[in-house]
């Protein structure tokens, strides 16, 4: 049976409860203690903000600035074991491929050696963010005649991820310079026509389709149960049957379903003055499990794993917390988190690319 999250959220330093769930104060973490050491570090460029594509699985950290090359560094060591050169604004580590997308393509390479396997090329004025899963890439490109002088055509479309071969793609749409396309849970979701469309990731036969308020409403994240919609504020809903589970109010920047739990980064204050919260939510029960209360201005997007989440703020320490308690482990003074796995993290410092293991 599928499980059903309901969520709490912290906003403008308060608790509120949602569908009646018992609400739980913000942790007071005792003095933490001493950062760990560095394990490896190497020059990475002069600037310190996260800028480019990153990710990282069990063995390698691929990362891509802007100089249009692609590097996979061993994640024991720092050493490079290869390079590309191709541009990515977004790398997804799929099976035994990088899946990597720009404004001009979406393609893979291989993870042993870097070479290309295949290639997407598309226009540069659509959504560049792609998302993969079951074998499955999916992305937005620009496709088709216009129907109007002022519309772009813009189709979902669906690759597998071992050849580049097309599988599908949805009907053309033009209007909406939000259409982003998400896989999770088995299915291909995204909003156009303030409506929320999911597709089998594999056949993209339409597997229900629901109301969102707004034509600038664009999907978040899904996981194994549950779709993370940002419209006018946030709406979740359920991934098996486009079920609305609950709406708020609140702004979220990013989504990440990790260690069983939904881990939410807000957005509170003014374009002048941001604060960012972090908040993990047990989705089987909707408890609140922590928050971190607002603190400063995000330097960046939490970076989360089944592990840790590590949060930055400008001109203030890095942390890193427990997944599973939200307990400070441990700060530092600087550093930017751009990648994690298992608790591993990978940091931008002082002109250099840092490698810390959480104890």
């Amino acid at each position: 049976m599928s499980r059903r999250t309901v969520l709490l959220t912290a906003l403008g330093g308060g608790t509120a409860a949602v569908a009646g769930a018992i609400g739980v104060a913000a942790l007071a973490a005792p003095r933490p203690p001493r950062a760990p050491q560095v394990r490896w570090s190497a020059p990475f460029g002069a600037a310190d903000e996260p800028v480019g594509a990153w990710a990282a699985d069990d063995t390698t950290l691929y990362a891509c600035r802007d100089e249009g090359v692609v590097r996979a560094l061993d994640a024991a060591t720092g050493a490079v074991r290869w390079t590309a050169a191709t541009n990515a604004w977004y790398l997804v580590p799929s099976d035994r491929l990088l899946v990597f997308a720009h404004a001009e393509a979406v393609g893979a390479l291989d993870t042993t050696t870097g070479r290309p396997v295949w290639e997407m090329p598309r226009a540069s004025s659509v959504n560049h963010a792609i998302g993969a899963g079951q074998g499955t890439v999916v992305a937005v490109a620009q496709e088709g005649a216009p129907t109007d002088p002022l519309g772009f055509p813009m189709k979902v479309v669906a690759l597998d991820a071992a050849t580049g071969a097309r599988l599908w793609s949805s009907e053309q749409y033009e209007f909406v310079g939000t259409l982003r396309v998400v896989a999770g849970a088995g299915a291909a979701f995204y909003c156009q026509d303030e409506r929320l469309v999911a597709r089998e990731l594999r056949t993209g036969e339409v597997r229900w389709t629901a109301p969102v308020v707004g034509m600038n409403a664009e999907v978040l994240g899904a996981g194994e149960d549950v779709v993370v919609v940002r419209d006018s504020g946030v709406v979740v809903i359920d991934a098996a049957t486009g079920r609305r589970c609950w709406g708020a109010n609140w702004q979220v920047s990013s989504v990440a379903f990790v260690g069983g739990l939904l881990v939410a980064q807000t957005i509170v204050g003014t374009s002048r003055a941001r604060l960012s919260a972090v908040h993990g939510v047990d989705p089987l029960t909707g408890t609140l499990a922590w928050t971190v209360p607002p603190s400063g201005e995000p330097a960046s997007t939490a970076v989360s794993t089944d592990e840790c989440v590590y949060l930055s703020v400008s001109g203030g320490p890095m942390c890193a917390y427990a997944t599973a308690t939200g307990e400070l482990l441990w700060s530092r003074d600087g550093g930017t988190p751009v990648a994690a796995r298992g608790r591993d993290v990978y940091l931008l410092a002082g002109g250099e690319l840092q490698a810390i293991t959480s104890p």
